[in-house]
């Protein structure tokens, strides 16, 4: 990409995160950045997001975005980032991914990224403290174990759970390892899905708490090995836009989605 042209940027998913994306795009991107392209299965809000921007944003099937991109960002979820993937390196596109989950099974995507030049962005999302897990996983990791505490209303839906909206004190509703935890909590659990291809073993623990006595997100990550423990905790607020997602993970998106545009552009 030359150095004289905006970076044509694509949004799969127009929920609360690709919303947000949308209009950080055009409001703290504009001159290097524009928004070419949107989809979702949801007709109505595909429909907002361009009558908000007032703009040519065109609405497409998701597995068009890559053609007609230089990035894409997914923001729906878990099952379409493996085949939306694939269409980015055929097409020879960059790709953000949010649905982290989605890659839980497919780490070789990470390298053929990586073989085609080509950028697979990965926002923290609610938590931090990627560097030192980073550092961990170059000596022996004996433990590795993430303990994510939601009020019941944040788990609501979920297809592991049944109604936990009758639920007066802390209770866990989620013990096992990675794969099950994104199979049965897929919007929930995106930063287990990090964590695991961090750590690139699928030996992480994942305990999920329902606690009616909480208004925020909190995570635990303990690590233990040769190095020593690292003991990481994120207490996150909720975004004002939806209560079932961490202000911290909209601003990782747009954090990465800045970074993406500098390098790229």
């Amino acid at each position: 990409m030359t150095k004289d042209r905006l970076l044509n940027v694509s949004i799969a998913g127009c929920g609360n995160i690709g919303t947000r994306l949308s209009g950080f795009i055009k409001n703290e991107l504009d001159g290097k950045a524009r928004l070419v392209a949107v989809s979702d299965i949801n007709e109505k809000r595909t429909k907002m997001v361009v009558e908000k921007l007032a703009s040519s944003v065109r609405v497409l099937k998701t597995e068009q975005l890559p053609a007609e991109s230089d990035l894409v960002i997914e923001s729906a979820e878990p099952n379409i980032v493996f085949p939306l993937a694939r269409k980015c390196l055929e097409s020879n596109t960059h790709f953000m991914v949010l649905s982290i989950g989605g890659l839980i099974n497919h780490f070789e995507v990470l390298d053929e990224f990586k073989r085609k030049g080509l950028k697979l962005y990965l926002p923290s999302g609610a938590i931090c403290g990627l560097d030192g897990v980073k550092a961990a996983r170059e000596s022996s990791i004996d433990e590795a174990v993430l303990t994510t505490f939601k009020p019941p209303y944040s788990l609501a839906g979920a297809p592991g759970l049944k109604d936990v909206s009758g639920l007066r004190e802390k209770t866990v509703v989620f013990e096992g390892d990675v794969n099950e935890a994104v199979k049965l909590f897929p919007k929930n659990i995106n930063i287990a899905a990090l964590l695991s291809i961090y750590l690139r073993e699928n030996k992480l623990k994942v305990k999920i708490i329902a606690d009616p006595s909480l208004d925020c997100n909190m995570h635990n990550i303990q690590l233990r090995g040769d190095f020593g423990k690292i003991d990481i905790t994120c207490e996150n607020l909720h975004s004002p836009d939806n209560p079932k997602t961490s202000l911290l993970a909209v601003l990782s998106a747009q954090a990465t989605l800045k970074e993406a545009v500098e390098e790229l552009s």
